[in-house]
């Protein structure tokens, strides 16, 4: 005879710390029955709810198995009251024993089979936004991909989303989830709890993931690259060119090699915009490298740091030796945070070893906001 004890106290504490505290105003346990039909096998011995503090209640179940269980299946359903509680939003058979080895329920992990099977997309105002690509493409038989393109033409500052989810039976009805989403505040700071959810699902696969407001760059790409060594007996530049990956995607390669251990680093950067040449400068800053990997302090620097350290094996503290990289690393416009007219730019990253220039890294790179306006 086993006795298990399902303690849901940190069940409801794990919520309340998950989603952010302006998430949902009231989100708790209200009530909890349970009942044993065959107390031969199942004796329930605790089954209550208990007030943590105002907003967070708890749950405590005691249950005493009283002979090995090796089949064991739950049918769930999450019903919404409305006049009585109909109908369910969500419906599914589990098997436990098998969920236990491996989770492979929709709901509760993974789905044998959840894919994509249709997609439309429609503007209503071609001034403002044109879809210029909306479509899916069958990756292999279990995994359809969705490949949106849209231009916004002028910036938006107030963008707001209706979503409702159907099931279909004998056509789409009724709707399981309805929400209107103020996407401004969310992605400043989530707060509804299913938009979270469905956030979570493709946020990763856009450019969405920035505040207001939306307006896209048509083209922001990396257009030369020059490198150079001043002191090959420190450092030996291999590799320093562009890449085209497609139209509007153009990627950076570099690899040099630190001959011996560098302790002193400190890089001069300076941006420039075209006009008949390049000039003048539009920022300048003087970086002690080796302070800023320990601690990020200058936010120029940290807004050029946060387009490509993750292309670089740059990203340790001092010293710095042996092969150094940049793989693959191209300009995405959602990590851009300072406000760019259209034009041709230039940085320079002038490369300070013991306080002596050993080598410089010149990329170029074009940005324009709106073709209609060129």
């Amino acid at each position: 005879m086993r006795t298990i004890t399902l303690v849901f106290g940190l069940f409801a504490i794990f919520v309340a710390l998950a989603i952010p505290s302006n998430d949902a105003v009231i989100f708790k346990l209200t009530n909890a029955v349970c009942k044993s039909y065959n107390e031969s096998w199942i004796v329930i011995n605790q089954c209550r709810l208990k007030a943590l503090r105002r907003d967070i209640i708890a749950f405590y179940f005691n249950g005493t198995v009283k002979h090995p269980a090796y089949d064991i299946s739950v049918n769930m359903q999450l019903l919404k009251k409305a006049n009585g509680y109909h109908p369910w939003l969500v419906n599914l058979d589990l098997d436990c024993c098998r969920f236990m080895r491996k989770p492979y329920n929709p709901t509760a992990m993974d789905a044998v089979t959840f894919k994509l099977t249709n997609v439309v997309c429609k503007s209503y105002n071609e001034s403002w936004i044109v879809i210029n690509k909306c479509r899916l493409k069958a990756l292999r038989r279990d995994r359809i991909a969705f490949y949106f393109n849209g231009t916004v033409k002028h910036p938006t500052n107030d963008v707001s989303v209706h979503i409702q989810m159907y099931k279909r039976a004998n056509g789409y009805h009724p709707w399981l989830m309805k929400i209107d989403l103020d996407c401004c505040r969310f992605m400043e700071r989530p707060y509804n709890p299913t938009a979270i959810v469905i956030a979570k699902l493709f946020l990763d696969f856009s450019n969405f993931n920035h505040t207001c407001p939306y307006v896209e760059a048509v083209i922001f790409k990396l257009t030369n690259a020059v490198c150079k060594s001043y002191n090959e007996s420190w450092i030996v530049i291999n590799k320093c060119r562009l890449k085209a990956l497609g139209r509007d995607r153009t990627a950076f390669y570099f690899n040099g090699t630190v001959k011996h251990p560098a302790y002193d680093i400190s890089v001069k950067g300076q941006l420039y915009k075209k006009a008949n040449v390049y000039m003048p400068w539009l920022l300048k800053a003087n970086i002690d490298a080796c302070r800023f990997v320990e601690k990020r302090y200058n936010p120029t620097a940290i807004l050029v740091a946060n387009l490509f350290l993750e292309f670089t094996n740059f990203n340790h503290s001092c010293p710095y030796v042996g092969s150094k990289i940049i793989d693959g690393f191209y300009l995405r416009p959602e990590l851009l945070r300072l406000p760019f007219p259209t034009g041709d730019y230039k940085l320079t990253l002038r490369w300070f070893y013991d306080k002596r220039l050993q080598f410089d890294t010149n990329v170029s790179f074009q940005f324009v906001e709106n073709l209609i306006d060129q």
